[in-house]
């Protein structure tokens, strides 16, 4: 997967479906409240997502995983730093 600023909200959007009953894409993306081929671009990393589009879906999944908006703000967090130990490590 290509590094890009929609990594992370990636990860987490097929986390968060696998997490709800490995949800059909389709399913899925009608509880998000958008289209079947955005969410299949974006999963694919075939498209980027916007900021509000990102705060909207972030906030159904919290909703659907009774996760809390700050609780994945955290874990963004965290991922954010495992990102940079393991570059550092790696000497990039």
């Amino acid at each position: 997967m290509k590094e890009n600023a929609n990594s992370f909200g990636r990860t987490y959007v097929k986390q968060i479906r696998e997490d709800c009953g490995n949800m059909q894409q389709a399913a899925f993306a009608q509880k998000l409240g958008i289209s079947l081929s955005y969410l299949q671009n974006f999963e694919d990393d075939k498209k980027g997502i916007s900021s509000e589009a990102m705060i909207k879906i972030f906030i159904k999944m919290s909703e659907l995983s009774n996760i809390s908006v700050y609780d994945l703000t955290l874990l963004e967090t965290k991922y954010q730093l495992m990102k940079i130990e393991i570059a550092k490590a790696k000497g990039v």
